[in-house]
């Protein structure tokens, strides 16, 4: 009879010591338990009714949608869900922090929902159309997208403030004396500067030499930078 060999029953002895454990089933507590945030809420989030919870640290948060107008649903294509504002309503709230202040954008309730500044806030919009991030600083038609967060757009109406998409120069350009700038993505027009005070999320464009500081870039890391740059985002 021939003799197993070292090498087979080194083998057989590792396979014998070593089980697969499997994946826990889908729905299984074993699963449920590894899907749980620190609070023991889903790390989706949960709809109860139209009430969003999720979790902040191990804290428990909640959000009414209603009261805002929305509702509490999942995201197009994405995998948690958020208060969803309806087509129409404000989906950009500026929010005092410090001696700053920074922009907290709301999702959008539609395939093809987002979020579009104007001159006078922003609003959820039903044809912004899906968004990933190398659409950013791309435009569409007149408008500038500035970030894309779960396939939704966030942008910026170029033509509401008077100016226009410059492709080349990833921003609106042109844009007039009086009207909101950043010098990032709303650049004034030619012989005019942004005139922005320390904290402000937007300035506004001014004639030369209102501005002793309109050259400069925002600082980085501040507020401005942030929202010219790739803008704060929320739920």
């Amino acid at each position: 009879m021939r003799t197993p060999s070292l090498l087979a029953l080194s083998i057989a002895l590792v396979a014998c010591a070593s089980p697969v454990t499997p994946a826990p089933d889908a729905g299984s507590d074993a699963a449920l338990e590894a899907s749980l945030g620190a609070c023991g809420l889903p790390s989706s989030g949960v709809c109860r009714g139209q009430t969003y919870g999720y979790c902040e640290g191990t804290e428990v948060v909640e959000l009414d949608c209603a009261s805002t107008g929305g509702r509490c649903a999942s995201i197009a294509g994405a995998d948690f869900v958020a208060c969803l504002q309806p087509v129409g309503a404000s989906c950009r709230t500026v929010v005092p922090h410090g001696s700053h202040s920074h922009l907290v954008f709301q999702y959008c309730d539609g395939p093809t929902a987002g979020c579009l500044q104007d001159r006078e806030g922003g609003r959820c919009v039903a044809d912004l159309g899906a968004c990933v991030d190398t659409d950013i600083d791309s435009c569409r038609g007149q408008r500038i997208i500035s970030n894309c967060r779960a396939g939704q757009a966030i942008a910026i109406d170029c033509a509401s403030i008077g100016a226009r998409c410059d492709a080349a120069a990833r921003a609106c350009v042109g844009v007039p004396l009086g009207a909101p700038c950043d010098r990032v993505r709303r650049r004034c027009a030619e012989g005019t500067s942004c005139q922005m005070n320390r904290g402000d999320v937007t300035g506004v464009c001014v004639a030369p030499g209102a501005d002793a500081g309109a050259d400069a870039a925002p600082e980085a890391g501040s507020d401005a930078a942030v929202d010219a740059s790739s803008d704060v985002s929320s739920g």
